[in-house]
């Protein structure tokens, strides 16, 4: 457990530096760095922690805003009915009370945030600059990955749920499952009430890509546990739909790639977004 409380410090040490504010509809947002803005949507069941590798060293030239999405983190739940308008709404009218009216800015979605940041950049035209899906399905048909229950889980018993979630759908090298990670993804466990089922249409991005105007890109782990046998078909379904899009693959890693290969990632994303 010293282990697990020195990487919940580390969390609380990175989440120290952050510029922490909230809009409207209760979203939480977390900003550091100054520059070029480049906004971070999260995965599901995430917070901005699913970037805490790499949001100090993308500061270092960015302003970096990290939303807790409504329903996740820290932000409150989105209004009954929940649809993917209304949370990807939230969203774009926080970002244009964050930025100034006149500010383009780069979004990058992971996993679930990929899909939602398609439904933003929609709303938000040519606001957005370019999209970089990051681990995204809604190209091709789902593929279900059944997960460990864990909160009736304690303890030991529940840390080792995670660990065995985290290795099922997140981060292909079980070495690279350290305490950070697992802090990480308790955090974010115990902070997500959003249940995506029956809101989230099949095959999201197939429809909106062909819609938006945004220049998109796309970067997954070679071991893409959701895209498991079919990585090359949504590769190939995205490039059906936007030619002109650039994906980097990440060699050994696996869905959570900004976390297990942090520096491959940042460079991949670097060469697409400068």
């Amino acid at each position: 457990m010293r282990d697990i409380d020195g990487a919940e410090a580390e969390l609380a040490r990175i989440e120290a530096l952050a510029r922490r504010r909230e809009t409207e509809g209760g979203v939480v947002w977390h900003l550091w760095g100054d520059g070029p803005p480049v906004v971070l949507f999260h995965g599901a069941a995430g917070s901005w922690r699913h970037w805490v590798r790499n949001v100090e060293r993308l500061a270092r030239h960015r302003l970096v805003i990290a939303a807790d999405m409504p329903g996740f983190g820290e932000s409150a739940a989105p209004p009954i009915p929940v649809t993917m308008d209304g949370v990807a709404g939230a969203l774009a009218r926080g970002i244009g009370r964050l930025l100034p009216d006149d500010a383009r800015f780069d979004l990058v979605g992971f996993s679930l945030g990929s899909t939602i940041a398609g439904y933003v950049a929609a709303a938000m035209g040519e606001r957005v600059r370019r999209l970089v899906l990051v681990g995204a399905g809604g190209l091709t048909a789902p593929r279900n990955i059944e997960m460990m229950r864990v909160r009736d889980k304690q303890g030991a018993e529940r840390m080792a749920a995670h660990r065995e979630n985290l290795q099922r759908i997140m981060i292909h090298e079980s070495s690279a499952i350290d305490a950070l990670a697992l802090a990480a993804q308790a955090w974010n466990s115990d902070h997500a009430r959003l249940r995506m089922r029956g809101v989230l249409p099949p095959m999201s991005l197939a429809r909106l890509l062909p819609v938006i105007g945004v220049p998109a890109d796309a970067i997954w782990g070679e071991h893409d546990q959701p895209a498991a046998g079919s990585l090359p078909e949504r590769a190939a379904a995205l490039k059906a739909l936007r030619p002109e899009a650039r994906v980097a693959i990440i060699p050994g890693a696996g869905h959570w790639v900004a976390y297990e290969a942090a520096e491959a990632f940042e460079a991949a994303l670097h060469d697409m977004i400068g």
